[in-house]
């Protein structure tokens, strides 16, 4: 009788731990995919913003070169 209750807590046991870890694997999986997701979405929402506000800073001074038609300074400017 005690061999049977053993081998049915040491079975217990060992379903319990499979499913902690399958568990734990598939929240791992999960909080990855939207992890990586927000992350890049932050990401690129960010160089949006980086990108506009360089883009206001330099437009007025690149259509004054670009009226002035020096090609000299225009390339200058460019590099």
């Amino acid at each position: 009788m005690r061999a049977i209750v053993r081998a049915i807590r040491r079975r217990i046991a060992f379903k319990l731990t499979l499913t902690l870890v399958g568990f734990v694997g598939v929240s791992m999986v999960a909080a990855g995919f939207f992890l990586n997701h927000a992350l890049e979405e932050f990401a690129v929402e960010s160089l949006e913003q980086r990108l506009a506000s360089v883009a206001g800073v330099v437009e007025d001074e690149a259509r004054g070169l670009l009226r002035g038609g020096a090609a000299a300074a225009v390339q200058a400017f460019v590099l």
